[in-house]
């Protein structure tokens, strides 16, 4: 098994949002290599759409409409709560796991030793009605080591869109 912040980051999503088996992680981590480009609900379509397709009878059965996207092999990635939501449940996956890493990004960039010790993070809220996030708002500027990387486990929004703000004393540097 893949052993990098990226495979974290996605088994994360996997096991929290429990829409894709775990054995979707290899699918997952291809398609956050093309999600730096492209909106995850593209490169999402996209996946669905690449090979084999259910038939137009699989797909009413699965409450997809005829002329979606659904592979087989997507498909085949979704849990019993996945296939309730077949057309997002990749792209919320990825969405989750894609802004995770994009925290850890952030964090690792401005840890470098040219910011110095007075650089400080804030952790900024999307959701209005996420307590979780809101818990971590509440902390205010933050060193490096004590900002929430993974989604915090009382969020509220299946993404966890919990972003990251840098703040740099300039004159005490």
């Amino acid at each position: 098994m893949e052993d990098s912040f990226d495979a974290r980051a996605a088994l994360e999503a996997i096991d929290s949002l429990g829409y894709l088996l775990p054995s979707a992680l290899p699918s997952i981590l291809a398609l956050l290599q093309d999600a730096m480009f492209e909106h995850p609900k593209k490169v999402c379509a996209r996946y669905r759409g690449t090979g084999a397709q259910l038939s137009h009878d699989e797909k009413r059965i699965a409450g997809v409409r005829a002329n979606a996207f659904l592979s087989r092999q997507a498909f085949g990635e979704l849990t019993e709560r996945g296939k309730t939501i077949p057309l997002q449940a990749h792209e919320l996956t990825l969405l989750r796991a894609e802004f995770t890493i994009c925290r850890k990004s952030l964090i690792s960039r401005a840890e470098h030793p040219e910011f110095g010790p007075h650089t400080k993070f804030t952790h900024v809220q999307f959701s209005a009605s996420c307590q979780g996030c809101a818990r971590l708002k509440d902390f205010g500027r933050v060193p490096a080591e004590y900002v929430q990387i993974m989604p915090p486990i009382d969020c509220e929004t299946e993404t966890c869109n919990l972003m990251v703000d840098v703040h740099m004393d300039w004159l005490a540097m």
